[in-house]
């Protein structure tokens, strides 16, 4: 199964298995963030949380993932904290909010197109 997000991200799903990825295109963290538990996409900016995974080739527990595809960034944070200050200094502003994968599946399935707002 594939969840579209930003051309030419998306989050996968091997039929029968939990495991939702994401291939990262820029080659600056990993190959693909594994474990994807959280997703959202605002402002055109992709928001990935990941747990149990790998980053910079060392097993972590949590992971906060922003792509901003048109600046061709992709850039990871071992803690919620770094990665809320880097969004800021984006111009994010307001909370930042993530949608759980089961969620945003079920969304998909009724909608041609993903309103991310209107996720619950």
């Amino acid at each position: 199964m594939r969840v579209p997000l930003i051309k030419p991200y998306e989050l996968l799903s091997i039929p029968g298995h939990d495991n939702w990825a994401a291939r990262l295109k820029e080659n600056t963290l990993n190959v693909s963030v594994d474990s994807v538990k959280m997703a959202n996409v605002f402002q055109n900016i992709i928001l990935l949380y990941s747990t149990n995974t790998v980053f910079q080739s060392e097993p972590v527990r949590e992971l906060w993932v922003v792509i901003i595809p048109n600046k061709h960034v992709e850039v990871g944070f071992d803690n919620f904290k770094e990665c809320a200050a880097y969004l800021r200094k984006q111009g994010v502003k307001g909370e930042i909010r993530l949608n759980y994968i089961e969620n945003i599946r079920y969304y998909f399935a009724d909608h041609d197109v993903i309103n991310w707002r209107a996720i619950p």
